[in-house]
């Protein structure tokens, strides 16, 4: 896997759940940081990389967001899920 990646919509104070099986690195993204990651611009994102799971992302403002989960494995395969805490 080169990253997992999901579409969300989000209001402000949720947390965004991430269960992982791994490390990995788990990016919040706003469409605009979203469409740089993918250009390989420089973006910002909320979140980090994750060593222990759950892994929790505050939502810092209402609207899409895209979750990007990059497995830090060497053989690139990672178990993840996903909760929406309101």
């Amino acid at each position: 896997m080169k990253y997992g990646h999901t579409k969300l919509s989000l209001n402000y104070g949720n947390v965004v759940r991430v269960t992982l099986d791994n490390q990995a690195t788990v990016m919040l993204l706003d469409s605009l940081n979203y469409a740089r990651f993918c250009a390989e611009k420089k973006y910002e994102y909320e979140g980090g990389f994750a060593t222990i799971s759950p892994y929790d992302i505050f939502v810092p403002s209402q609207g899409d967001w895209d979750l990007v989960i990059h497995p830090e494995s060497p053989s690139g395969k990672l178990k993840y899920s996903i909760k929406i805490i309101k």
